[in-house]
């Protein structure tokens, strides 16, 4: 729906409008997991951590719908249709379909310096802009992963002798993994950012609930890095591998 309305309105890249609208339509849907999360916490007597992992496996699920949904949407246009209306999407994602599955793929050491800039980057919105920031950059990263998904799987024929079924097996046995595990980890560090930006404002400095905010923060920040670089690990090792099979 966000994308029609941003065709509708005539917008020249109209995806990266869906993202906007996207993010701001699934604020309600997080701030209603973020209740369930404090219901859990201090109505309910959860542990942080059981109560924290439910509320990240739940924001995970909703971010791979919405790759999904980018990928099925992608998949009913061709590629100059695409790149129209996602040219700044991928642009700032430095995607380039023609190369992609040829290119040498960055050192191990690099692709987790990347992805440390976006998880501070996500940590940031999720401070300042709590639900919405958080939501924005995870909707940011399921359209462009839904949009290369598509783009790549469009060329089943055209770059492979392979069967269209091995290559698609391929091809996302090489991606989905760490995508997974990426997406993760920045939804554990923007909750952590959210957790905190809330507890600053509405408790102490000196009281308990802060502290314990902060304490189940910090913890959830370290497994969110320890996370970040096992994808690193296998988005430098399995991703390359698999996709050997199918050049």
């Amino acid at each position: 729906m966000s994308f029609l309305v941003a065709e509708f309105l005539g917008f020249k890249e109209s995806g990266i409008f869906a993202v906007f609208l996207t993010s701001a339509a699934l604020s309600h849907r997080l701030d209603r997991l973020l209740q369930e999360n404090r219901d859990n916490i201090w109505v309910h007597h959860a542990t942080p951590w059981k109560a924290n992992r439910l509320t990240a496996v739940s924001v995970l699920t909703v971010f791979l719908a919405v790759t999904v949904v980018f990928a099925g949407m992608a998949a009913f246009f061709d590629r100059n249709e695409i790149y129209q209306n996602f040219a700044f999407v991928l642009e700032m994602a430095g995607f380039n379909a023609e190369v992609e599955l040829d290119r040498r793929f960055p050192t191990i050491s690099g692709i987790i310096i990347h992805n440390l800039k976006v998880l501070v980057t996500v940590v940031a919105l999720g401070f300042v802009y709590r639900s919405y920031g958080a939501l924005l950059a995870l909707v940011w990263n399921a359209s462009v992963w839904g949009i290369i998904i598509t783009l790549l799987l469009k060329d089943a024929y055209a770059k492979t002798s392979i069967s269209a079924f091995k290559y698609v097996t391929f091809s996302l046995t090489a991606f989905l993994p760490h995508l997974v595990l990426e997406a993760f980890s920045y939804i554990l560090a923007a909750l952590a950012a959210i957790f905190v930006s809330r507890g600053l404002s509405k408790y102490g400095f000196h009281e308990t609930r802060l502290k314990q905010v902060l304490k189940a923060a910090v913890l959830m920040v370290a497994v969110s890095t320890a996370v970040l670089v096992v994808a690193g690990l296998v988005e430098g090792t399995l991703a390359p591998n698999m996709l050997k099979r199918i050049r």
